[in-house]
């Protein structure tokens, strides 16, 4: 019961910070509506339904073996997590992963959506074990010992999530400096074919540090933005390239590799 109770009040905070995320100027108006009710209609909704497991675990226990009263409250902790999961953990997780640039941080939201995956397979395993248990316990023995396997899986997932992942950042410094000369070469030569003055001032940048270099990238990006349309006949062919590109109207980190990619 006590395991069953930490595993609620866990998932209720962790479910509070997937939801109590600060709304966007791109977000709906009745998204925010939905997601304010719900916000308050939670609790509402929790308190009853952990009263009524403690109701149950009081009688099965009075009724029931340990074993047997250990299968029921299993039973209601899984399939409560598994519509908790399915409708708020991946949710939510698929929204990240989907909002996610920077490579380490969209692992590691790829790596808590594998967790979610496996952990809702978990709980499906208990549900099927406490079936197993009450029509078929001739198989329970069999069944116990590959539902290990998925439990050790949902651990390793889970001490992975531990891991740091901004310590992966030094990685991808490599590409991403390579992709700041490449835009730099691009930048040259448009301002060179352009009769447009970039409206951007050039700051100083210590490249040799991660957050820096992703700000040099983006001015370099914002200054071919703001010179192309200038390009003359000696450049048509680079500025129907940068045009055909920014027509697409592609995210940012699309923008940036589909500019660097422009030979000259």
């Amino acid at each position: 019961m006590l395991r069953a109770s930490c595993v609620f009040a866990t998932s209720y905070k962790s479910s509070n910070g997937n939801t109590a995320r600060p709304v966007s100027y791109k977000t709906p108006l009745g998204f925010s509506i939905s997601l304010a009710i719900f916000s308050l209609a939670r609790p509402c909704m929790t308190i009853p339904a952990y009263s009524r497991q403690l109701e149950v675990t009081r009688r099965t226990s009075r009724l029931l073996s340990f074993d047997a009263s250990e299968h029921v409250i299993k039973s209601i902790r899984d399939a409560a997590m598994i519509i908790w999961a399915v409708l708020i953990f991946i949710p939510a997780g698929v929204y990240l992963w989907r909002s996610e640039r920077v490579r380490p941080a969209k692992l590691f939201q790829g790596l808590n959506l594998t967790f979610y995956a496996v952990y809702i397979l978990n709980c499906a395993g208990e549900l099927l074990w406490a079936l197993v248990y009450a029509f078929a316990p001739q198989w329970e023995t069999a069944l116990t010992a590959r539902l290990q396997y998925i439990d050790y899986l949902c651990i390793l997932l889970f001490l992975f999530m531990l891991f740091p992942f901004h310590r992966l950042m030094p990685l991808f410094y490599p590409g991403r400096l390579w992709l700041l000369l490449r835009l730099r070469r691009l930048e040259t030569a448009v301002t060179q074919m352009s009769d447009t003055t970039p409206q951007t001032f050039r700051l100083r940048h210590n490249l040799m540090h991660p957050d820096e270099l992703e700000l040099a990238i983006y001015q370099s990006a914002i200054s071919i933005l703001d010179s192309y349309t200038g390009i003359g006949e000696r450049g048509q062919r680079i500025r129907e390239r940068i045009e055909k590109l920014v027509d697409s109207h592609p995210e940012y980190g699309d923008l940036v590799r589909g500019m660097a990619a422009i030979r000259l």
